[in-house]
């Protein structure tokens, strides 16, 4: 009975500490800004301040309308975000890991980025001053 227990403590033990994993990301990228500044950033997460919009939720997504509708793109399938000026129907292009290209208008005004830079401090610029940003 005694060996039941303890196999069924440590199957427990053991997919608990494979979802605490999988609900915890770390993402690495490096910022250029619109001074051309680069900063390699850990622990890259995103804020959006309105409550009500899906990005709210996450911290690993980026948000934008794309014609109609509205989307979230998640980080794990993006490599490379580059943001132009204010186009009528985007300003954010963005580069899938599959090479597939997907253009969405964002609302930087509203959004942050921070983590910690490369350099042992801390990281946060407002979405609108980005120029690019390449996943690591």
């Amino acid at each position: 009975m005694y060996k039941y227990f303890i196999l069924i403590l440590l199957f427990a033990s053991l997919a608990f500490s494979a979802r605490a994993k999988s609900n915890t990301s770390s993402f690495s990228a490096t910022f250029i800004d619109n001074l051309n500044v680069t900063t390699i950033v850990n622990n890259v997460e995103y804020k959006f301040q309105y409550p009500d919009s899906p990005a709210s939720k996450y911290k690993h997504i980026i948000y934008g309308r794309r014609g109609k509708s509205i989307v979230t793109v998640p980080w794990e399938k993006i490599k490379r975000i580059d943001f132009v000026e204010d186009k009528k129907n985007y300003n954010a292009v963005i580069l899938l890991k599959d090479n597939r290209i997907i253009l969405i208008y964002a609302d930087l005004a509203n959004a942050e980025y921070f983590g910690f830079n490369d350099f042992g401090g801390s990281f946060q610029i407002n979405a609108e001053y980005v120029r690019s940003i390449i996943f690591n």
